[in-house]
Parts: structure tokens; C-alpha cells; sequence
């Protein structure tokens, strides 16, 4: 198909003839060297050949035969195309290969070793859940491509130094669920561009010194599951860029204190489910930690000194399943990033919550909450907080009112306990250790407090209080009794330990809630308790004092009891020596004359040695040089008289040195010889003079 037909004409027309347009015009003859394009030549009633060419468009044929080059040019690029791909390559067998992604899916394929003809393009291989015992040198080809290697579940038992000598470029390298126990110093010795690596749940009972020290830009391990006893120094060598930490489910006793001294960049650290008993001082001093989970371990207690400025920069803190017993207000008080504090599946009774941020998540379920005062900062948080997820709420264990109820729905009128701040209450579900004279013994840190007036009243009553009538003259006597007197007999008061007392009494009613007082002749303090008690040990009171102790009932009119009745009081004084004794020397009634002489004689020479010193001070000139500069003098008018100016001795010395040895040059000087007003300085010569004063 002829895409434009060249045509040729004679240079120049017959002469005597001029072409007219829209008039047929005829080439009969051509020349060389005068070819041109019909679509250049031809016009709308042009002929070739003697045919007309008036049924074409030229602009349409042109546009026609330009769309048909393009298409042969692109098809022509296609073919070029197509041949420059390499043929696929069969691929192995059991496998799948997936070509754009260059994976390598050789998983669950029954493999006793490892494919020798995988391809070198290969960037993920996958071989788990296969069959080798051994990873022997070079047990894979050279696959510089290679950037994942997969050997989970291939019941692995043993690594060769040099296995990994032909995929130095790997970054994912999964080992977990295999055998493995004791791995060899030089066995990641060449990975020096893996990221991740996978040793869970195998067999490993210690880590060698220099292990990992190749793995340069390892950013975690994963070591959960194994069998782990203890960290030691120099373990984790090596791991600058290590972020993350996987030391869970393993049984992890003893952590030594430089063990985490070379991971200066870690973030996340796992521990949970070991053998720990407290926090390790290595784990103390890691600065930098942002999530820190120690569930599952044997931690009972935690204090202030648990948790300290070091660790300021965690966010996360995972504490649940411990067996914790107690929390002090400030255990959490440095962590001031704390978003998420994890409490749950303990046994905390009571938990203070003043220092811990207002932006912390706690989560709180599965304890044995007591829902006493100890509580009311929690439960005042707990009103405040939106929208709670289900563990984040507290349920009460004790006492049995509100047992199984949630604290956010308590009034705050029912959390009742002794008003001591955080210490916690003793009720009847609370252990309390006995003395060997079987006196209880509380938790109460101090009890030096002002009374003041109750600001809840309680009434406690086994029945509902009728309303006055004939009938019932006795209940409204003892309704009007607001100390509730015939209640309580049989006050007892003895000293026990240095500055405490044991308090015991009896109690005729159902009464479970009773007020304290006890004072001396300078102050009077109150103490409120919950529980079926009826005794108590007073702590931190005043040695050598005289209290009276009195036991009130609580009741709705008990701010009315002013002077408790007789009956239910009691005096003691607590052993020791008060606190305003003072001993004072007394000399033996008989004292030897040479001990006497002896003294006199060492208090006249101190004496002498006094007034020695004294007028060698006096009489003693302090010199010093006076400097006039005269440059420096005519360069100003007027200047700042300063009659003292000090040499190089005293340059350094500070102000009040300074005012202090003036004065004392001054001593003993003429002061009438001295004039203090301002003048102008008397002209000087050139010379710097000296003057002793």
C-alpha cells in the first residue's frame, strides 16, 4: 500500500501558458530531480495520470496515511517489547512463585534440604514448616537479591558458623519454633544488614557474650518462649540500633546490672511471664523506655525507688498479673508521659492516685477493691473520666454492702474509713496481724491530728428508729444521747510499744463504726475506724504523755458529743521519756582537787590566749599600697574619689572582704584627721607614689 505516490513535473510550464485555478491540469512528462509529494503538490482538481483527484480530500488522505504509520510504529515497539522479556522460569517443585513480587512460596512442601536451583532474583524465600535438622555452611546458593528468609517450624537443631554466608543482604530472618538451644559466637556473624530476628519459642538456656555483637543494624529480637535463667553482662554486646526487646514467657530470675548498658537506643522491653521478684536495678537506670511490660512475675510490692527519673520517658507500663498487695501514692510519680497503666488481675485493695497524671488510662479490673475512703480519689477520677472502657472499672470486693458493685456508681457518702489520707483502714475483711497480747494492729502512719467536727455523720442502728411515743420513752432517751454511752463498757487503756497504746472495749449493739478520741492536756485528736473491732493500737503519740482515750459510737448527732460519759473513757500514759525532758549534767558530789586545779588552770590559759590574740589584732598594721595613675587622672575633670585602691594582693578578693579590711585599716586611726567629703583630686606627678598607711 503505497502511503504517498511521488509524482514529477517539468520545472517550468509551457511557455505562453499560465495555469488557472479550479481548471484541470495534466504533468505528461517528468524529469529528474523534480519528484515531489502529492500531498504537497496536488490541488483540489489536480489528476495523475489523467485522473481526476477531485473525489479526494487532500487534508483527509494525509491525516489517513499519518494514523496508519503510527499504528505499524507502535506496533513495531510492541514486538520490541515483548522479545526484550526473559522467558519465565520453571519454577520449583511443590513451590509457588510469584514473578512481580520474586517470592519464593516453598512452604509446607515436605523439603528434607534446601532447594539448590532457587532463582538469584529471588527477594523472599519461604521454607517453613519443612524438614531440616541442620543448617550446614553454605546451605543455601548465592541470592544477593535475597532480603527475607523464612525457616519457622523446620525442627532446627543446630546452626553452622558460615551458613549464612551467601545471603549477606538478608533483613527478615525467621528462626522461631525450632530447636534450637545453644547457639554458637560466630553464628550471625555475617548478617551485618538484618533488622529483624526471630528466636522464639525454641530451646535457648543462655545467651553467649558477642552473640549478636555483628548485628550492627539489628532494630529487634525476638527471644520469647525459650528457656532463659538469667541476663548477663555483655549479652546483648553489639545491638546499638536496638529498639525493640522480646524476653518474654521465659524464666528469667536474675538480671545483672549492666545488662542493658549497650542497647543505648532501646525503646520497648517485654519481660513478662518470668521469675522476677522486683524491678532490677538494670531495668532502673534504662533511660529511654517508652514501654516497659512486666506481667505475670512475682512482684508484690512497688515503691517510690521502683520506678525512678530514668524511666520518666514511658508511656507504657503494663503491671497486671503480679499478685501486687500494696502501691504507694508516689510509686508512679516520675513517669509523666504514663498513657496506659495496666493494674489488673491483682490484689490491690486500695490505690492512691493523686500523682499519677490525669491523662493515664488505668485499668483496674480484677482486683479485690475494699470501697473505703482510701478509694475516693480513685472513684473522684473515675466521675470525671469519659468514656470507660469495661476495664477500667473497679469493683468492690469489701465490705459486704457493696460488694459486687462498681465504684463509679457509689455515693461518696458510703466510702467511709479512718481520715488519714492514704493510709489504709482496717476492716473485717482485712488481715490484721495480731500482737502477742492479741491486740490488732493497724496500718495508721500517724495519728497527731486536730479533731475536727465529722464532716459526714453516720447512724448505724440494728433497727430503724421509731418515732417518739408513750411506748417508747427509752429509744428517745438514747436517741438524745449523742456519745450513746450504755453502748459501751469495759474501756481499757495500756502502754505497749515506746509512743503507742493499746485501746481495747466492749460494745452492746450493732455498732461496726466508732470514732476514737484521745488527747492530752495541750491537744486533742480523733480517729475514725470501720469493722467489727473492739481494739486497736494507737501509734506515734508523744513518750512519757497521759492520754484519755474515749470510744464513741457513730451516729447522726454525734458532732453533739462533746464530753464523752465516763464509762466508755479510759487514762494511760505511753513509756518513754516525754519529749520536753532534758538531762542535765550534775558533777559527783566528791571531786578530786587535781581534776579542779587542772581545769581552773586550762580555763585562765584559754582566757589568756583570747586576750593575746585580741591585742595582736589590734595593734597589728594591715598595709597596703595606694595608686595613683596621673594619665588617667587628667583625662577626666571629675571623677569618683577613691581614697583606697587596692594592689594585685587584693584584686580577688570579694566585696565583703573588701569592706571588712577597710575598716579594720581604719581602726585605731585619728578620725578627726580623717576628712570625708568629695574633692577634687590635687594634681599628681607622673611618678607613681606609695604611701604605708
Amino acid at each position: 500500500m503505497a502511503l504517498c505516490i511521488p509524482v514529477s513535473r517539468e520545472s517550468q510550464e509551457p511557455q505562453g501558458q499560465h495555469f488557472i485555478p479550479g481548471t484541470p491540469r495534466t504533468y505528461s512528462g517528468a524529469r529528474s530531480g523534480s519528484h515531489h509529494s502529492l500531498c504537497s503538490l496536488w490541488g483540489p482538481a489536480d489528476v495523475v495520470g489523467g485522473t481526476p483527484l477531485s473525489v479526494y480530500s487532500t487534508t483527509a488522505l494525509c491525516r489517513a496515511m499519518t494514523m496508519k504509520c503510527f499504528h505499524l510504529l507502535v506496533l513495531l515497539l510492541a514486538f520490541q517489547l515483548v522479545s526484550a522479556i526473559p522467558a519465565i522460569p520453571q519454577c520449583l517443585e511443590n513451590c509457588t512463585c510469584l514473578t512481580l513480587q520474586q517470592h519464593v512460596l516453598c512452604g509446607n512442601a515436605s523439603l528434607t534440604s534446601v532447594p539448590s536451583n532457587v532463582p538469584n532474583n529471588t527477594v523472599e524465600l519461604h521454607l517453613q514448616n519443612n524438614f531440616f535438622s541442620e543448617l550446614h555452611d553454605h546451605f543455601l546458593q548465592d541470592l544477593p537479591e535475597l532480603r527475607g528468609l523464612y525457616l519457622s517450624n523446620c525442627g532446627i537443631n543446630n546452626i553452622d558458623e558460615d551458613a549464612f554466608q551467601s545471603v549477606k543482604s538478608i533483613s527478615y530472618l525467621h528462626l522461631d519454633r525450632n530447636r534450637l538451644g545453644d547457639l554458637q559466637e560466630g553464628t550471625f556473624s555475617n548478617l551485618s544488614s538484618l533488622i529483624y530476628l526471630h528466636l522464639e519459642s525454641n530451646q535457648i538456656t543462655s545467651i553467649r557474650e558477642g552473640l549478636f555483637a555483628p548485628l550492627k543494624k539489628l532494630s529487634a529480637l525476638y527471644l520469647s518462649n525459650n528457656l532463659l535463667q538469667e541476663l548477663t553482662d555483655g549479652s546483648l554486646n553489639g545491638l546499638t540500633q536496638l529498639r525493640w526487646l522480646d524476653l518474654g514467657f521465659n524464666m528469667i530470675s536474675r538480671i545483672s546490672n549492666q545488662s542493658f548498658s549497650a542497647v543505648t537506643n532501646l525503646r520497648k522491653l517485654n519481660l513478662e511471664r518470668n521469675n522476677l521478684t522486683g524491678v532490677p536495678w538494670a531495668i532502673r537506670r534504662k533511660s529511654g523506655l517508652q514501654m516497659l511490660r512486666l506481667s505475670g512475675n512475682g512482684i508484690k510490692r512497688l515503691s517510690s525507688s521502683s520506678f525512678g527519673r530514668s524511666l520518666r520517658f514511658i508511656t507504657e507500663l503494663y503491671l497486671d498479673s503480679l499478685g501486687l498487695e500494696k502501691l504507694t501514692s508516689m510509686t508512679f510519680m516520675k513517669l509523666r508521659l504514663l498513657k496506659e497503666l495496666d493494674l489488673r488481675n491483682n490484689s490491690l485493695q486500695s490505690l492512691s492516685v493523686s500523682k499519677v497524671k490525669i491523662f493515664t488510662k488505668i485499668y483496674l479490673t480484677g482486683n479485690p477493691w475494699r470501697c473505703d475512703c482510701s478509694l475516693i480519689g480513685l472513684h473522684t477520677r473515675l466521675q470525671q473520666a469519659k468514656n470507660l472502657d469495661v476495664e477500667q472499672q473497679a469493683q468492690c470486693d469489701t465490705p459486704k454492702a457493696l460488694k459486687g458493685q462498681s465504684l463509679i456508681n457509689i455515693s461518696l457518702l458510703k466510702l467511709t474509713c479512718p481520715v488519714l489520707g492514704e493510709d489504709v483502714p482496717v476492716t473485717p475483711s482485712t488481715p490484721i496481724s495480731s500482737e502477742p497480747n492479741g491486740l490488732a494492729k493497724t496500718s495508721i502512719r500517724s495519728v497527731m491530728k486536730t479533731m475536727k467536727p465529722t464532716t459526714v455523720a453516720y447512724k448505724i442502728s440494728p433497727k430503724p428508729t421509731p418515732h417518739p411515743t408513750a411506748g417508747n420513752n427509752k429509744i428517745e432517751e438514747e436517741v438524745q444521747d449523742p456519745c450513746l454511752a450504755e453502748h459501751i463498757s469495759n474501756v481499757a487503756v495500756k502502754p505497749a510499744e515506746q509512743g503507742s497504746l493499746d485501746v481495747s472495749w466492749s460494745v452492746h449493739g450493732d455498732y461496726k463504726q466508732f470514732e476514737i478520741r484521745y488527747s492530752t492536756e495541750q491537744e486533742k485528736s480523733s480517729l475514725n475506724i470501720v469493722g467489727d473491732l473492739t481494739n486497736i493500737r494507737l501509734y506515734h503519740l508523744h513518750p512519757g504523755s497521759s492520754y484519755r482515750v474515749c470510744i464513741v459510737p457513730q451516729n447522726v448527732i454525734i458532732t453533739k458529743c462533746q464530753l464523752p460519759k465516763t464509762r466508755q473513757c479510759a487514762d494511760g500514759q505511753t513509756d518513754g521519756v516525754p519529749e520536753q525532758a532534758y538531762h542535765v549534767y550534775s558533777p559527783p558530789k566528791s571531786t578530786s582537787p587535781v581534776v579542779t586545779i587542772g581545769v581552773s588552770v586550762g580555763l585562765v590559759a584559754l582566757v589568756a590566749a583570747a586576750i593575746f590574740a585580741v591585742y595582736t589584732l589590734r595593734s597589728h598594721k594591715i598595709q597596703f599600697q595606694r595608686y595613683y595613675n596621673e594619665d588617667r587622672a587628667e583625662g577626666s575633670r571629675k571623677q569618683e574619689t577613691d581614697p583606697y585602691k587596692w594592689d594585685g594582693v587584693y584584686e580577688n578578693i570579694d566585696d565583703d572582704r573588701h569592706v571588712y579590711v577597710t575598716a579594720a585599716s581604719l581602726w585605731g586611726m585619728d578620725n578627726e584627721i580623717l576628712d570625708c567629703s568629695l574633692a577634687e583630686p590635687n594634681p599628681l606627678s607622673s611618678v607613681p607614689k606609695y604611701q604605708t598607711l
